[in-house]
């Protein structure tokens, strides 16, 4: 049974996520000067997104020029005719990179500062300047460094099991999901220990990050580890030999780190139905719970593979591929998304008796978060 991997999914709906957005993206018009001659000034979007840009465009009839500049002169526009159209970055009129942040003042969120803006109009020699100011979003820090999540969520699963020449088993369903997450970070290290409870399933996973070179001047570099171990009867008797019951993970290697965005590569190993394999990870991560800046989702990619002893090519095999999505709906509250593409091969003494396992599952939920 041929399956999509939860990154191929992400690609294909990536084009319709971003078709959404633009269509939610607001414009402001404003009239600097009415008329007899007006000049009216068109921003995309009303409000420069962090670390983005907007679409700033004056439009005047009979105009010889117009200049767009900041307060201090240095960032300034100039086109001929009657429009002139640019894209002011969020640093707009900004002499020297500053990290600004939002601020709360009696419980509110003061995240949009206004930057002055100054449109020049010239006709015949004559100039006229108009005074306006460019809206920026700004991000809010994030203090916290201890979070407690719960979760409650629905999986829907697609099983196909092929013994060649004997038995082919194929089964779907959807069942509940729990999940219980505790999460540390210090300027140096981070701890996430989580557990999962399902009705085929019970899984704990530990994950830490040590910061060997700090980021604070560019990309950062230190050290991962991955320990998990899992109990379940996913997998229906079709064997002795075949890895039913307890399984445990343990992998280290180097890791990448940039604001939030963490890469690593680790080697392990995989202990599966008494057999020992050799497992290669690779775990993509951005963690908006624990960024320097908060950022209203998190985004998880991991791929594991355990291959067997075998000489040349190894015919016992296990291959996990999961995605996370998490995205805050109101603050303490995040929507889950996850895909999983779990697969396996089991090889028998008896030709023709290998085992295959292909499962997909898509889990929707939500979770609640409490941090300090």
């Amino acid at each position: 049974m041929k399956q999509c991997s939860p990154a191929y999914l992400l690609l294909s709906i990536w084009p319709l996520a971003s078709g959404l957005q633009a269509c939610r993206t607001s414009v402001a018009t404003v009239d600097l000067a009415a008329a007899p001659v007006p000049v009216k000034l068109r921003m995309t979007p009303a409000t420069v997104p962090r670390a983005g840009v907007m679409q700033f465009r004056v439009t005047t009839p009979n105009a010889d020029s117009i200049q767009i500049r900041s307060a201090d002169g240095l960032d300034r526009y100039t086109g001929t005719g009657r429009e002139l159209e640019v894209y002011l970055p969020s640093s707009f009129g900004d002499s020297t990179p500053l990290a600004r942040y939002a601020v709360r003042t009696s419980g509110h969120l003061l995240n949009v500062l206004k930057k002055p803006v100054i449109v020049t109009v010239c006709r015949e020699s004559t100039c006229r300047e108009y005074y306006h100011e460019l809206p920026v979003r700004l991000p809010e820090r994030n203090r916290r460094r201890i979070a407690l999540t719960g979760g409650w969520s629905t999986a829907f699963t697609t099983q196909a099991i092929k013994n060649p020449g004997r038995d082919r088993l194929q089964e779907g369903g959807e069942h509940s999901v729990w999940d219980l997450r505790a999460e540390l970070a210090t300027k140096a290290t981070s701890v996430r220990l989580q557990g999962f409870s399902a009705s085929h399933e019970r899984l704990g996973v530990l994950d830490l990050a040590h910061v060997i070179q700090p980021s604070d001047q560019g990309p950062g570099y230190g050290l991962a580890v991955h320990l998990a171990a899992s109990n379940g009867d996913w997998l229906p008797i079709m064997r002795r030999d075949l890895p039913t019951g307890a399984t445990y993970q343990a992998s280290i290697g180097p890791a990448v780190m940039l604001k939030g965005l963490s890469f690593s590569s680790q080697f392990g190993i995989y202990i599966n139905g008494g057999q020992t394999l050799q497992e290669m990870s690779t775990v993509l991560s951005f963690n908006g719970g624990f960024t320097e800046v908060r950022y209203p989702f998190s985004i998880m990619l991991e791929r594991r593979i355990a291959l067997g002893n075998e000489p040349v090519v190894a015919q016992r095999r296990n291959a996990l591929q999961r995605l996370t999505v998490g995205l805050d709906l109101v603050p303490g509250v995040a929507l889950l998304l996850r895909m999983t593409n779990r697969q396996g091969a089991w090889p028998a003494t008896l030709p023709g008796g290998q085992v295959l396992f292909d499962e997909v599952s898509y889990t929707v939920g939500a979770e609640y978060t409490l941090g300090w």
